[in-house]
């Protein structure tokens, strides 16, 4: 089941106008698809309106209330004509790395810097909007060394990101921080609010075509391609439907600032096992060496997310319904 409940304090009128960047994405298409359930008119910009990447979202319940347009986040100006009288943004687009990229600053970070910064300029130069909601990550939420509580108020050191080579976790904090700064640049009397929704790994249903990035992870997983070894580490995860909902929320609610998406923290050993569990045929990866002690999971203040009202599904739920969906397109 792609939708459910989920109690919203409305402080806005039911049928808003609002755009969703990066539409046709994992996330994205969830969040569109749950704006339509909801009686909300959707502008959506993707790259390609007419090909088949975006097609899926024509056939949402609703669509007659959605409409597609082309955007760029290289384009200054794409995403003027998409976000044109639309009380709310989703900012969700985020530019495709490049698989062993030897330049990240030039595949990952330039490219992420200015995208945020041309749709924040086109947020700027329209008056309707009123709320903005970006996807960001939890790769913006983690410093070195780690905390023993990880929260929204700590951010991660891009610089460190760049020299431990992790350059997507580079680009979503300079992006995010990016978004931050061109909002509060703006006129005081026409600043819409903001809020930044930080997903961990998501996993869950698909509506557009294809297996993303991280639900490639559950496919390696579950397939015996990684790990040869359980790493001594663990992993959050949160369903996508939840993360989607995480989003509107925000907006609905009109919260301000940083929220963290996840459901809960396991080992990845645990992980694991409850892939197993619901895939016996899945090659079990070598175990802890001997005498190894697991690694704590990491530990969140989820405060801030709870404050949004609601109860996310459990980790239990995302892994076995996450491996169901895959067994039924196909893709196990």
């Amino acid at each position: 089941q792609v939708f459910r409940c989920v109690p919203v304090v409305f402080k806005i009128p039911r049928m808003s106008v609002v755009s969703v960047t990066g539409a046709n994405g994992f996330i994205a298409s969830h969040i569109v698809a749950q704006l339509l359930n909801k009686g909300h008119t959707v502008r959506a910009a993707v790259r390609n309106p007419e090909g088949a990447s975006a097609s899926h979202l024509l056939k949402l319940p609703g669509s007659e209330n959605l409409k597609l347009f082309k955007a760029s986040l290289q384009d200054e100006a794409s995403y003027d004509a998409a976000i044109e009288g639309s009380a709310c943004v989703f900012h969700t687009a985020s530019p495709i790395g490049v698989e062993n990229s030897q330049d990240g600053e030039k595949d990952y970070i330039a490219p992420a810097v200015e995208g945020v910064a041309n749709v924040m300029r086109s947020i700027a130069r329209t008056p309707s909007v009123k709320f903005v909601v970006m996807t960001s990550s939890m790769s913006a939420i983690a410093p070195h060394p780690a905390p023993d509580v990880k929260s929204e108020e700590q951010w991660s050191d891009p610089d460190g990101q760049r020299s431990r080579g992790s350059w997507y976790g580079a680009s979503k904090t300079l992006a995010e921080r990016t978004a931050t700064e061109a909002i509060a640049s703006m006129p005081e009397a026409s600043r819409p609010q903001f809020a930044a929704i930080c997903p961990t790994m998501v996993w869950g249903p698909m509506l557009q075509g294809g297996v993303n990035a991280t639900m490639k992870y559950l496919v390696n997983i579950a397939t015996g391609k990684w790990p040869a070894k359980v790493p001594n580490d663990s992993m959050s995860l949160i369903d996508v439907r939840d993360c989607a909902a995480h989003h509107i929320a925000a907006f609905e609610q009109r919260k301000e600032g940083r929220f963290m998406s996840l459901a809960a923290s396991w080992h990845w050993k645990d992980i694991f096992a409850a892939v197993q569990a619901v895939y016996p045929s899945m090659p079990s990866p070598a175990p802890l060496d001997e005498g190894e002690v697991p690694a704590t999971p990491t530990q969140f203040d989820i405060t801030r997310m709870r404050s949004l009202g609601f109860q996310e599904r459990s980790m239990d739920v995302i892994i076995a319904e996450s491996v169901e969906y895959l067994r039924a397109c196909g893709e196990l």
